[in-house]
């Protein structure tokens, strides 16, 4: 399979195993938008631009390189989008640790207050 590059900007066309796609935005860092669409067919940019986001989480890298998420268009990420969300990570080994972007560790009940 094709390798790619993160491209910020980028519009992605994701499979979804049923013959339809979703679409995603490439944002800074691991982040990626996902808009409110679901389709059987080819959809031109304007209208999943049209569309809200759905939601925007942090995606691995091997789903995006590989080509399993084809870049379809390169598009200007709206202001809004382009500004960091604060994240925070579950610890498997210990579920009550979370940790933030900083890499800073807090207990569970810590997390809920902040």
């Amino acid at each position: 399979m094709k390798r790619q590059r993160r491209t910020v900007g980028a519009l992605l066309s994701v499979p979804l195993g049923d013959g339809t796609n979703c679409y995603a935005l490439t944002l800074p860092e691991a982040d990626f938008a996902f808009f409110d669409l679901r389709s059987g067919s080819a959809q031109e940019p304007t209208n999943i631009l049209s569309r809200p986001i759905l939601f925007r989480v942090a995606v691995h890298k091997s789903a995006w390189a590989t080509s399993r998420w084809p870049k379809i268009s390169k598009v200007e990420v709206p202001r809004d989008l382009l500004e960091p969300q604060p994240t925070f990570m579950q610890d498997a080994i210990h579920p009550e640790r979370f940790s933030n972007l900083l890499g800073r560790s807090h207990s569970a009940s810590l997390a809920r207050r902040m």
